[in-house]
């Protein structure tokens, strides 16, 4: 299974406590740094979601869409707010900056709005 793989992949990578730089970088390298603790983290204390990647399992989208509606709401709570602050009028924002029922709507409002982005 490729969430296995990944998960013994990630568990070498730290087993010998994986660090990419002795001094102190800027930029890319510093966040570098970031990524590996942060990934460190999840590690231990695992992944937002669990993805079954098995043949019979229910589609990957619809295993990631309640995690992924939570960020789509959590996004839309705090940015209207600041768009709002600003004197965005509601005319003006994006068709994306709403909460979404389901995937399927989210993927009717990207079809409406970027059509040749669907093959």
């Amino acid at each position: 299974m490729i969430s296995e793989k990944l998960k013994r992949r990630m568990a070498a990578l730290f087993e010998g406590d994986l660090s990419p730089s002795k001094t102190a970088n800027k930029d890319y390298q510093a966040t570098f740094l970031d990524w590996v603790t942060d990934a460190k983290c999840n590690q231990e204390e695992g992944w937002p979601c669990d993805i079954d990647l098995s043949s019979n399992a229910e589609s990957v989208v619809f295993q990631l869409w309640g995690t992924a509606q939570k960020v789509i709401h959590e996004s839309v709570r705090l940015v209207t707010p600041l768009l709002k602050l600003f004197g965005v009028g509601a005319e003006e924002i994006l068709p994306f900056c709403k909460e979404f029922a389901s995937c399927r709507d989210l993927l009717e409002i990207y079809i409406a709005f970027c059509p040749k982005a669907v093959i």
